[in-house]
């Protein structure tokens, strides 16, 4: 099921490709990531993450390091859950971290997986 919000971000991806002038327009796309909280706060650190990421490439940041930049907010925020410092733990009680990127300009990658206490 396709919740409304990803049907939301789907489209304002299709329509920022249809919308590139040239190819090498910055894009950023991340989760949603909304988290509520029990007393009713909520975050929307994917959107936070993304929007720094996007203001850093327009300013001619480097690709990576803009995403870096952008997923330091979440990875770093505690009460995300979904990721980094606030992660759940997996089911031997410990949190793992597991990442990868892809630097555009170039292609190169890298990844890790069930990193465990790292920060």
């Amino acid at each position: 099921m396709v919740s409304g919000f990803t049907f939301l971000a789907a489209h304002r991806v299709r329509s920022s490709f249809a919308q590139a002038r040239t190819p090498n327009r910055p894009l950023a796309i991340a989760s949603a990531n909304r988290i509520t909280l029990p007393d009713g706060t909520v975050y929307y650190n994917g959107i936070r993450a993304t929007e720094r990421a996007f203001q850093l490439m327009r300013a001619g940041s480097d690709p990576l390091d803009a995403v870096i930049a952008g997923v330091n907010i979440v990875e770093d925020d505690p009460n995300d859950m979904s990721v980094g410092y606030g992660g759940l733990p997996n089911e031997e009680g410990e949190v793992e971290l597991d990442a990868s990127v892809m630097h555009g300009p170039t292609g190169r990658c890298g990844a890790v997986a069930a990193l465990r206490y790292i920060k």
